[in-house]
């Protein structure tokens, strides 16, 4: 019995010992860059509200991605786009990055938020609604994938910027954000 005791509290012990960075994201965005053969990884969330926790925790602002599930014809673009500003470790060190999906369809957990949207008043009933919502009303724009700042009382600051594979823009938009 004392011996499986040990065991369990040296097994305990060493998995407090891991304190990489890595281990406290709950996603990994990558994609594959065919030109180096390596997998690129981002580390952030799928929820504005844990991520809006740790830039707080770590006082940074967050770099958001609007996409969604359907805008998967070329997994890792939304990656792929941000590995143009060729620091990625600069970036993950500097914000809290967010993947938000306009298409989820997961029930919300706070389905008594009513709007005026498009034309009429509405319950914002899934997490999509609520991601859709909040990038039209913030950002005043409607597309995907949508790369942007905000604080984390959710101003927005900075450039913002779509889909590009123009190295000049992405440096722009990333540099805009350490402007603050």
């Amino acid at each position: 019995m004392k011996a499986l005791l040990a065991i369990f509290s040296f097994i305990v012990f060493i998995s407090c010992q891991n304190t990489s960075s890595e281990t406290k994201y709950s996603d990994v965005f990558t994609y594959f860059d065919k030109s180096s053969n390596d997998t690129i990884k981002f580390y952030g969330y799928k929820n504005l509200d844990t991520a809006i926790y740790y830039a707080k925790k770590e006082d940074k602002d967050i770099l958001l991605i609007f996409s969604g599930y359907a805008c998967m014809s070329m997994p890792g673009r939304e990656w792929q786009t941000l590995s143009l500003y060729g620091d990625n470790n600069k970036i993950q060190n500097n914000f809290i990055i967010t993947w938000l999906a306009v298409d989820d369809k997961n029930i919300a957990a706070d389905t008594s938020q009513s709007v005026f949207w498009y034309g009429e008043q509405r319950k914002l009933l899934s997490v999509g609604d609520q991601n859709k919502y909040f990038e039209e009303k913030t950002f005043n724009k409607s597309t995907q994938p949508l790369f942007c700042f905000i604080d984390t009382a959710k101003n927005a600051f900075g450039k913002i910027l779509g889909y590009s594979r123009n190295e000049k823009d992405v440096k722009a938009f990333v540099n805009s954000g350490f402007k603050k």
